[in-house]
């Protein structure tokens, strides 16, 4: 393995397999030895979504399946981004050993994160279908999904390496992060629809990139298409975030295995 390859995000295609087992292996070892296993990951999923819907359907004013499913389509979105920015500072330090002791490509442990959040939404997925199923639902544009995946990876992978950069070098960034993403839950569209907002605020939504990001991947799960809007805003964002990661992982990856 050549230095630029251990210093790019760019993960060499012999190491793909190594970082799937990584990821299905990490989520086993959180469930093992449990009576359900990996199933904690759809039940935990599907008692959130109840909850909410349950709690906040009369308070918008809207039918009960109809909230359902836009509660169970907001939730996957948010979980999807928010759990790998949360847990991107520690994405090196975590594996501090492994990446002091062996000649191992940096991007694979971002590459993990990220995959283990796409596996944790799946399995949301699964349930997600089967409310449209049976609350009359619309699965007509599901297979747009799979575009809209592609463009959050494009977007969040890049910043998991950034982040996990500058979380071995300035420890107080992971509860900052934490903190950060918390009040982002509060202010995007996630429990609440853009609808909601009165007056002329609407633009703090518009101005949100955390709700273009939801937007693409929650609009196809509910039988309708993302606006161009955030298609088009999402796709700049993936555009930026995989020209500046790369160029800030080269730059900054060398001192890493000094600073974790």
């Amino acid at each position: 393995m050549s230095r630029n390859a251990a210093h790019s995000l760019r993960v060499p295609s012999d190491w793909i397999g190594f970082v799937c087992y990584l990821a299905i292996d990490s989520i086993r070892r959180q469930y093992a030895r449990t009576k359900l296993g990996p199933l904690w990951l759809i039940l935990t999923q599907f008692v959130m979504i109840a909850g909410i819907a349950f709690v906040f359907f009369s308070i918008f004013k809207r039918p009960l399946g109809q909230f359902v499913l836009f509660i169970s389509a907001s939730i996957l979105a948010w979980n999807l981004i928010s759990v790998s920015i949360t847990t991107a500072p520690t994405v090196f330090t975590g594996q501090s050993s492994l990446i002091q002791s062996f000649p191992l490509p940096f991007s694979i442990f971002p590459l993990q994160t990220m995959l283990n959040s796409l596996i944790v939404f799946l399995h949301g997925l699964a349930i997600h279908i089967v409310l449209m199923l049976a609350l009359g639902g619309s699965l007509k544009t599901l297979p747009f999904l799979v575009l809209s995946l592609l463009v959050i990876v494009a977007i969040i992978y890049p910043a998991i390496a950034a982040l996990g950069i500058l979380g071995a070098r300035y420890r107080d960034l992971a509860p900052m992060v934490g903190s950060i993403m918390y009040m982002a839950f509060l202010i995007t569209p996630i429990i609440w629809d853009r609808i909601d907002i009165g007056g002329g605020m609407i633009w703090i939504v518009d101005l949100n990139p955390f709700y273009h990001m939801i937007e693409v991947v929650r609009r196809p799960m509910l039988g309708t298409l993302p606006s161009t809007r955030s298609m088009v805003v999402t796709l700049a964002m993936a555009g930026i975030a995989l020209a500046a990661g790369e160029m800030f992982f080269r730059r900054y990856a060398r001192p890493l295995p000094f600073w974790i």
